[in-house]
């Protein structure tokens, strides 16, 4: 089973880092779009932690295979 992800990694206003997760990202992004998604998540101050989010600091696409070898479930 294949799976792919965009986990994008902001900074909030104290510094910290902030991981949003995306499952099954749109095909063929590039890094303006993300920017682009990335600035309005942050312009629409909708994910908080402790402090507001202030900018993107990492972007990668992850692509996960998994391949089960038992499963003894019914």
């Amino acid at each position: 089973m294949d799976k792919t992800y965009l986990n994008m990694c902001f900074v909030d206003e104290f510094g910290k880092n902030y991981t949003l997760r995306v499952d099954d990202p749109k095909e063929g992004l590039d890094g303006e779009a993300v920017e682009q998604a990335a600035r309005g998540i942050v312009e629409s101050k909708a994910f908080r932690r402790k402090g507001e989010l202030t900018s993107l600091m990492t972007s990668d696409v992850v692509k996960v295979s998994t391949q089960n070898l038992v499963d003894h479930r019914e």
